[in-house]
């Protein structure tokens, strides 16, 4: 029982940290180009 709940859990966090990574990476381009 618990361990689905955890597995779900870091699913959802693993999702959460690819969508940060995508953003700073946009940030990351977006800076290169201004400067």
């Amino acid at each position: 029982m618990l361990r689905i709940d955890l597995d779900r859990q870091l699913g959802q966090l693993q999702q959460e940290v690819i969508s940060l990574a995508e953003i700073v990476d946009k940030e990351n381009n977006a800076f290169r180009r201004g400067s």
